[in-house]
């Protein structure tokens, strides 16, 4: 047995070479960044700054760029506002710009619906 496991100490290992192509590499080394995003801290600092008054619509996360989208529904600008301020107060994110506002005129609430990046 212990001739056995020195002797397979000594081999060399070899190491399979595979030609990955391009597009395939690309597709796998972008589901690792979804892999390796912080998922539950981006979760919890939204979930902390966002108020009973916002409706949260979307979170769609961007590894390549490194930006989390979102987009939200208000009854007001003052509440998309002081919701933006809110999140650029959360430690997780350096930066958060709102990207994106319109009224939905097709709901007869008439909600603003805007859109936010957080870097």
């Amino acid at each position: 047995m212990q001739q056995r496991a020195a002797a397979l100490s000594q081999r060399p290992a070899e190491v399979a070479q595979v030609a990955i192509p391009p597009a395939q590499a690309q597709f796998v080394n972008g589901a690792i960044g979804q892999l390796n995003l912080p998922w539950r801290d981006l979760q919890d600092a939204v979930a902390a700054a966002t108020p009973r008054q916002i409706a949260l619509l979307a979170l769609d996360p961007d590894p390549r760029k490194q930006v989390l989208k979102l987009t939200a529904e208000a009854k007001t600008s003052d509440d998309m506002v002081a919701y933006v301020a809110e999140l650029k107060q959360q430690e997780l994110f350096g930066s958060v710009t709102l990207t994106r506002h319109e009224i939905n005129d097709q709901d007869p609430n008439r909600p603003l619906r805007f859109q936010v990046e957080a870097i």
